[in-house]
């Protein structure tokens, strides 16, 4: 399906995308442009670390210019779509930077995704190529990829990616052949540069409700959060960031990835998270800041041993994608005296919108999820899309240099999220003080009306969480004749399992629950459905609801 390209004049108007450039949000500076800087400021300097190799500035151009020369001649042009599904590989970079060379437009997809996901998102984007591996983790991507040609017209080359031997037919190619030659081709070769208000990225959102929708950005669009991240973190060349997020993800892409690129750092991959390798990888290669969800920090502080691990360089963990409980970043201050959490707030479709900043104190860190990025408006809106004072909860809503243009191929959810003002629709609840912090408080699916009092999910799983006898908890709300709604708690509990009864009383005695707030219904679970951002997907937990 090949879907009409919205232009930001068209998205935004001609106003607002004068407004971000002379105010120096937007520029004419493409990645290209930024590869090219550091590969003749810093040849020699190691860009990219992954368990295979290190790879150099001056090798990660040379390599991804050559593979954009092929990619060119095998008839990859300007706007086509190129879907790579790859873990935290060296590889993916090495493709992205030859994808944004050609002008094409990636769509990055994580490497659990199977046929029907895969088939999705390659069919809304209209994908031309999709890059992968042959193997990975016992599964076979390349019969899944063969098979998902057949059934989408638009897909009819593959890119393998560590080929492990098996025969390549029509179609399909390595990336190694692609790479072959020496040096860097020439700009003739090359052809023409993008430009930075082009298409660069369809990436799509991670299915906390189900429908995957694929957000379009610019390279302008996608690279306001790294360009911001870099002064508010104070990310430097001597900087390492360690990127555990897949960087198929936004927030492994943006800050796991673009941010240390933008500012000439280096790259710590991990393929998949395990807190005790993480902080082996801290101590070897020096890294200072990291990207990831709330559950990757709660695993660092337990897997650390003063006796054997030196994380002293570790300065900052940003964690986005679920909220940080106020407790989480006390115990971070006494394991990690030198590192600080930094909670922030942000969605595929407009990347960063909120962070609290290393200066901030330790009650905005634990209380907040940050102040809007300069460039941002934020605001919260009412039912009736009136705007709401400072406490007052209701609908978050946002303009932003790196909001997204539209969903790929579909206006009508497009128009839904976007209010006739012009200003992005997040679906999320929350709250901003006096001193203009936001807290996020829930999904307006996930307010729970009881009789006409409105329970916010969040505040109940947060108090929930604290029990000692509870590890995980997700509140949703469940039919009732009478009242509406009424709350389910599923809870997590490695040991004794918690009553109804006990939690109850815990959340009226010690937490001060009004009663009608109090869940009135307990399903134990094993563990809770996550995306790998570290997001709760409670569309399935009501499904199963319906199954009980």
């Amino acid at each position: 399906m090949v879907a009409a390209v919205t232009a930001p004049e068209l998205a935004f108007g001609s106003e607002i995308v004068r407004s971000h450039r002379d105010r120096g949000f937007w520029s004419d500076e493409t990645l290209s442009d930024i590869v090219e800087r550091w590969a003749e400021q810093s040849p020699d300097r190691t860009v990219l670390i992954d368990a295979e190799t290190q790879v150099t500035w001056a090798e990660l151009r040379d390599r991804a210019y050559r593979v954009a020369t092929a990619l060119r001649a095998r008839g990859l042009v300007a706007g086509d779509r190129v879907a790579v599904q790859l873990p935290n590989w060296h590889e993916f970079v090495v493709l992205y930077v030859a994808l944004a060379r050609v002008g094409a437009i990636l769509v990055p997809i994580m490497p659990v995704y199977r046929h029907a996901d895969l088939r999705h998102m390659l069919g809304v984007s209209g994908a031309t190529t999709l890059a992968i591996t042959p193997t990975y983790r016992g599964f076979d991507h390349l019969a899944m990829a063969r098979e998902l040609c057949s059934e989408l017209s638009d897909l009819t080359h593959l890119v393998v990616v560590r080929n492990d031997g098996q025969v390549l037919t029509a179609g399909e190619t390595s990336l190694p052949e692609l790479e072959r030659g020496d040096g860097r081709p020439s700009d003739a070769e090359l052809g023409p540069k993008p430009s930075a208000d082009d298409g660069h990225i369809i990436g799509f959102t991670s299915g906390t409700e189900a429908g995957a929708k694929g957000c379009f950005h610019t390279f302008n669009t996608y690279a306001f959060t790294p360009r911001a991240q870099i002064v508010l973190y104070d990310f430097g060349t001597e900087d390492c960031e360690l990127t555990p997020s897949p960087i198929t993800h936004s927030a492994g892409l943006a800050g796991g990835l673009l941010k240390p690129m933008f500012a000439g750092g280096s790259v710590c991959f991990m393929e998949q998270w395990d807190p005790a390798a993480a902080l082996d990888l801290v101590d070897r290669h020096g890294c200072t800041q990291a990207t990831g969800a709330t559950a990757f920090v709660n695993g660092l502080i337990s897997a650390y041993d003063p006796g054997r691990h030196d994380a002293s360089a570790l300065r900052y963990f940003l964690c986005g994608g679920a909220p940080v409980p106020s407790e989480l970043v006390a115990q971070v201050d006494e394991t990690l005296p030198n590192c600080r959490v930094i909670p922030c707030f942000g969605q595929t479709e407009g990347l960063l919108v909120t962070s609290c900043t290393p200066e901030d104190p330790v009650e905005k860190l634990s209380q907040s999820d940050g102040r809007p990025l300069p460039g941002v408006e934020l605001e919260i809106r009412g039912e009736d899309g009136g705007r709401l004072g400072p406490g007052e909860v209701g609908e978050i809503v946002y303009r932003s240099p790196g909001m997204m243009l539209e969903y790929w191929g579909d206006e009508q959810a497009t128009a839904a999220a976007t209010t006739d003002d012009g200003w992005r629709r997040t679906g999320d609840l929350g709250r901003i003080d006096d001193d203009d912090y936001l807290r996020v408080t829930g999904r307006i699916k996930e307010v729970i009306i009881r009789g006409g009092l409105n329970i916010s999910t969040r505040e109940v799983e947060e108090a929930l969480v604290q029990h000692p006898l509870v590890a995980a908890a997700a509140v949703i709300g469940y039919p009732d004749p009478k009242l509406g709604e009424r709350a389910c708690a599923f809870v997590v509990a490695p040991g004794e399992p918690p009553t109804l009864d006990v939690l109850a009383r815990y959340l009226l005695e010690e937490q001060g629950f009004a009663k009608p707030k109090l869940p009135e219904r307990l399903e134990l679970i094993d563990a809770l459905p996550m995306t790998l951002t570290g997001k709760v997907q409670k569309f399935l937990l009501r499904q199963q609801l319906d199954c009980l």
